[in-house]
């Protein structure tokens, strides 16, 4: 019957528990399937072995997925490592999540190798695994190949210290299409953070990083405080739950005045309220377009237009005003 669907577009498993011979005869199914676009196997106990074999055969015979979901089945290193081989052979996917599955670093070499190899895949999701400093290592080997196509990763909840992130800002130094990156809820430390600011200057691909939980502190902030008005790239920067205090904050509200493109950024730190009220405004200054009203070759004829969009923001539309007091003559002439 699935083989035959013509009007399926995605079709979930969730906690569902499979015979190895029904698992087996679903995954025969999809494979001569050509309408299905997301498949999901989330907590379904799939065997690491025989499991995996059937989804690598699956995912070589068929071409029309774009979205595999297989978190929460404790694939392992083995089951990742066979999973891959069939990835490997495929030219639709462009979504894998594998959150949850208990890999670590030998499972991270066989993903290295996808990531370097995958023409299509350009999100991967690999949360809640142990792929440690090692793993990530291996990882960024991949972000660094030219034919790395990958946009968006999540690693976050993976046991990744600060040698770890040494070597992603390594890949991010060369690496030109990666966009989101999520490192939260692991152990970079300040020595990780300082690591990552270092290369964001030169970086204009990353638009959003999250640190959350990392344990920076303000050692850590003072080193993005330092980078953010030569970042030309970064749009969103979460650093929430860190050891970042009033002094850490106020360092990053002093290299947020002078960057013009972060549009978000949340660091949490409930004992400086007043800093965050002034992070939030320069971030709203951002948002409503602060580096364009700083241009001066634009003509004046469309600065009304302009600022006609902010007309609801009294703060943003009083700072660009005394900015640029000029449009004031104008719009009277």
């Amino acid at each position: 019957m699935i083989q035959s669907h013509k009007q399926l577009k995605e079709v979930r498993f969730v906690d569902t528990q499979f015979l190895h011979c029904s698992f087996s005869e679903i995954c025969q199914g999809f494979e001569k399937n050509s309408s299905v676009l997301r498949l999901y196997f989330v907590n379904t106990d799939i065997y690491p072995d025989s499991g995996a074999r059937c989804l690598s055969k699956l995912i070589k015979a068929n071409q029309t997925i774009e979205e595999l979901f297989l978190s929460e089945n404790q694939l392992g290193d083995e089951g990742t490592e066979i999973l891959v081989q069939g990835l490997l052979q495929n030219q639709s996917l462009q979504k894998l999540d594998l959150r949850s599955n208990g890999i670590e670093v030998e499972g991270s070499m066989a993903l290295s190798t996808l990531i370097t190899r995958s023409t299509t895949l350009n999100s991967l999701g690999l949360a809640m695994n142990g792929i440690g400093d090692v793993g990530i290592a291996a990882i960024a080997q991949g972000l660094q190949h030219h034919q790395c196509y990958l946009q968006d990763l999540d690693v976050s909840d993976n046991r990744i210290g600060h040698k770890g992130a040494a070597a992603l800002s390594n890949s991010l130094l060369t690496n030109t299409r990666l966009q989101d990156l999520n490192l939260a809820f692991n152990s970079i430390g300040s020595m990780g953070a300082i690591s990552i600011a270092s290369v964001l200057d030169q970086n204009v691909t990353l638009r959003r990083l999250s640190l959350r939980r990392n344990g920076i502190d303000n050692m850590g902030a003072c080193a993005f405080a330092t980078k953010l008005p030569t970042m030309r790239g970064l749009k969103e920067l979460v650093m929430i739950n860190n050891p970042i205090d009033h002094e850490g904050s106020r360092e990053l509200l002093q290299g947020l005045r002078n960057n013009m493109e972060l549009v978000y950024l949340h660091v949490g730190d409930k004992k400086s309220e007043p800093i965050l009220k002034e992070i939030f405004h320069w971030i709203r200054l951002n948002q409503a377009g602060r580096r364009i009203f700083r241009r001066s070759d634009l003509p004046l004829a469309l600065w009304p237009r302009m600022l006609s969009r902010l007309t609801m923001d009294n703060d943003v539309l009083f700072h660009f005003l005394s900015q640029k007091p000029e449009i004031l003559e104008y719009s009277y002439t």
